[in-house]
């Protein structure tokens, strides 16, 4: 319970503080800001919002199809494909807090309550090149995060990574990990200071690979 209210605590910080810039920019602005925030980093086509930010965005000016609600419950991710990102009505503001609107084309988004890694403390704060050793579903893999925002995952003979960009010196957590993108292996949403962002394995290549979409918490984006 303490846990939740802490993060319910910063959602409501972070909430106001995006309310607070979104009032003083115009609509169409707010959403080219969204698309592409971070553009460096993250495919252009690929979005992530909050429930509070999509009721900011006039819901017309959004792509029509390809969301995908994501909800972090206990041990799975509840994910349910929807018209467009708004909140469901009678929501409690607990469970929106753990909600986020993810669109990312080309990927195959499992829908349904889809296994999550378990987190002793909820949520994983990784220490700079300690290997984690962890498990989806029955499947172990490691999980390394490096210097520079570097975050390497191996299973079995397969091995990616990831690149996300920018000032590091903010606290890195990896809020959630399932198979979002349905290849069998793990995707992760991660929280490095004031930005969130996504990962999905079926986006990699060889080498360092961009996160799939990026989510700024604050109005100083990037």
């Amino acid at each position: 319970m303490a846990q939740r209210l802490e993060k319910l605590n910063e959602r409501r910080t972070a909430t106001r503080h995006l309310l607070e810039w979104l009032g003083v920019a115009a609509a169409s602005v707010v959403l080219a800001a969204f698309t592409v925030t971070c553009s460096a980093q993250s495919d252009p086509a690929g979005l992530m919002l909050r429930p509070g930010m999509a009721t900011e965005v006039d819901a017309s000016s959004l792509p029509a199809d390809g969301w995908y609600r994501v909800t972090n419950k206990d041990r799975v991710l509840q994910v349910q494909a929807v018209a467009v990102p708004v909140s469901v009505p009678g929501e409690e503001e607990a469970e929106a807090i753990d909600t986020r609107y993810i669109r990312v084309p080309g990927a195959r988004i499992a829908e349904g309550r889809l296994p999550a890694v378990v987190f002793a403390d909820g949520v994983l704060m990784p220490q700079v090149e300690h290997a984690y050793q962890l498990a989806l579903g029955g499947t172990p893999f490691t999980l390394t995060v490096g210097d520079g925002g570097i975050y390497t995952v191996q299973i079995g003979e397969d091995s990616y990574r990831f690149h996300i960009d920018g000032d590091m010196d903010g606290e890195s957590r990896v809020l959630a990990a399932a198979d979002i993108d349905s290849d069998g292996k793990p995707d992760f949403i991660v929280q490095v200071g004031d930005r969130e962002v996504l990962l999905l394995s079926s986006r990699t290549q060889p080498g360092l690979n961009p996160p799939a979409a990026v989510l700024a918490l604050s109005a100083d984006g990037c």
